[in-house]
């Protein structure tokens, strides 16, 4: 008599799904960033500020990012980049119509769980007197008279 011996092998496919889950939203560094323009100057020539987020992620390596900025006031007047944060002027900015700038911006971070911070930061627009700078450059490169005794 032979005995014979079964093996039944069960194959089992385990999928696991890992999902970020990020109990605080990102925030701006500094908290209360604010901007400064110069009056007539060509768009998209000076950049008026640079927008950072950050979270308070436990590893450091995912604390800076990636984000993504949304402006969400004066888009025709200024431009954030969806990427950077960098903050440009679309149009040249004129003092005597404008004088500041209440710009909104949300940030959000790359999570699988997203979340949203928002920000409302200030755009002075300053005038530069073209004879005031060129009079201070020629009193400070003005050689000094030399006086013979």
């Amino acid at each position: 008599m032979s005995s014979c011996v079964c093996v039944c092998l069960a194959l089992t496919q385990v999928i696991i799904n890992i999902t970020e889950v990020s109990q605080v939203g990102p925030y701006f560094v500094p908290s209360v960033p604010v901007g400064v323009a110069t009056e007539h100057e060509a768009a998209y020539s000076q950049v008026i500020l640079n927008l950072t987020a950050r979270t308070r992620d436990a590893d450091p390596r995912y604390a800076a990012g990636p984000f993504r900025y949304r402006q969400t006031t004066y888009l025709d007047v200024f431009n954030v980049d969806r990427m950077t944060g960098v903050v440009r002027a679309r149009v040249s900015l004129d003092r005597s119509r404008t004088r500041q700038y209440n710009v909104s911006v949300d940030v959000q971070n790359a999570a699988s769980l997203p979340h949203t911070s928002s920000l409302v930061f200030m755009v002075s627009v300053l005038h530069c007197s073209v004879r005031l700078v060129s009079s201070l450059l020629y009193s400070i490169s003005r050689p000094r008279q030399m006086h013979d005794w």
